[in-house]
């Protein structure tokens, strides 16, 4: 998933959305402002280790903030 999004979205400065998903290098010539504050924080919080966060005490909201669970 993450390797798509690298041959997909990254330009020589940043990442872009697509204009067009069957059209390869259809960047709509911007980086959205969530991207690196959720995509990247979504990616990172998949692959780290159990110990970063404890979804048992947590859970996430759609921006990837923890809430702790009461």
């Amino acid at each position: 998933m993450f390797q798509n999004l690298e041959r997909s979205c990254r330009t020589n400065i940043a990442y872009s959305g697509l204009l067009d998903v069957n059209m390869p290098g259809s960047h709509n010539d911007k980086m959205e402002s969530f991207f690196m504050a959720e995509t990247m924080q979504y990616y990172y919080l998949i692959f780290s280790t159990p110990d970063v966060i404890s979804l048992d005490n947590f859970v996430l909201n759609t921006e990837a903030h923890p809430i702790r669970r009461t």
